[in-house]
């Protein structure tokens, strides 16, 4: 299957906090169980949306409150650390910066340390699970990437099957890969913009359609 982005997803959302990096992946891992999916060999369980249908959980954290959870396999996408790097800004030695605005354009990678708990009460279930996610990761890596704006995803690390440690009755294999995005955001002095703007309101004086006049024109010249 070619993992891509749901036909309802917004088309400017930016894989720019480690939330969404986790909602890109189990939209992923969902596609990769759903029965319309399956190839050949078929897997022994397919996902659905419907959690009294479904053969298989695939959700964003663990959900201690799903009373099932014990009774059927899960596939559970979490994080461990999250760490940003410094500005990035190429060949510039300084941080892009309007002298008009005071404001300053930053731009940094993020890399957000993901975790997929895969849990059943069979411990050979739990290490099968593991290793069909590990082979689809990294084998789907540039495709995820691809879609999705991905900066980069690591090699992908499979784990010991050993008792889970949020319930004596599960066995887990953990699978861990870093994924690598951009962000950047802007910052301003806000101060002289809003002394700007009162020493603007008290030389106009109080007619509310000149004051709306000039501080529109105002903003438009910045």
């Amino acid at each position: 299957m070619d993992p891509r982005p749901s036909p309802e997803a917004a088309p400017n959302t930016i894989l720019s906090t480690p939330l969404v990096v986790l909602g890109m992946m189990t939209h992923v891992l969902r596609q990769r169980f759903m029965a319309a999916n399956q190839g050949v060999p078929v897997l022994p369980w397919s996902w659905s949306p419907v959690l009294e249908d479904t053969g298989i959980f695939v959700e964003s954290g663990y959900n201690k409150e799903l009373e099932a959870r014990t009774t059927r396999p899960g596939i559970w996408v979490g994080q461990l650390q999250t760490v940003y790097a410094r500005s990035s800004i190429g060949h510039q030695d300084q941080v892009p910066f309007n002298l008009k605005t005071s404001m300053e354009l930053h731009h940094i990678f993020g890399h957000t340390d993901v975790a997929v708990d895969c849990t059943s009460p069979n411990h050979g279930e739990s290490l099968m699970l593991g290793s069909i996610v590990q082979d689809f990761v990294q084998m789907s890596t540039f495709l995820i990437q691809k879609w999705f704006g991905l900066r980069e995803i690591s090699d992908v690390l499979l784990n010991r099957t050993s008792p889970f440690e949020y319930d004596d009755k599960l066995w887990n294999t953990q699978v861990q890969f870093r994924a690598g995005y951009e962000t950047q955001w802007r910052s301003m002095q806000v101060l002289p913009l809003l002394n700007q703007i009162g020493l603007t309101l008290t030389t106009v004086g109080t007619d509310p359609v000149e004051t709306r006049q000039i501080l529109a024109q105002q903003a438009f010249n910045r």
